[in-house]
């Protein structure tokens, strides 16, 4: 079964300290969110957030990663895409969907 978060990296959040986050909206604020998060929607959409951004995801259900370590300066585009993948394999969230078409917009 998934855990769903309803307000994900926020500062506020009884979720900050966890490792991922599943967020049941593709709706997602940045508001009181101290540093990037690395996103990926149901549908294989993968972004990197920024604090104090809106996103808009086509899907309707986010899984969250944060980049709170400075992954987003160390890491490539590819490693980040891999980073997310595997995440979302191991918690179940990618059902059905081919890996291969994946990509961080």
């Amino acid at each position: 079964m998934m855990r769903y978060s309803k307000d994900g990296y926020r500062l506020t959040s009884r979720d900050f300290h966890q490792e991922y986050n599943l967020i049941p909206s593709g709706n997602i604020s940045m508001k009181l969110v101290p540093f990037p998060i690395l996103a990926m929607d149901n549908l294989g959409n993968i972004k990197i957030l920024q604090p104090n951004e809106d996103h808009l995801f086509q899907g309707n259900q986010v899984l969250e990663l944060p980049l709170r370590n400075g992954e987003l300066n160390r890491l490539s585009d590819g490693e980040l895409r891999q980073k997310i993948i595997e995440k979302a394999i191991e918690v179940q969230f990618l059902r059905g969907l081919s890996w291969r078409n994946l990509r961080i917009k």
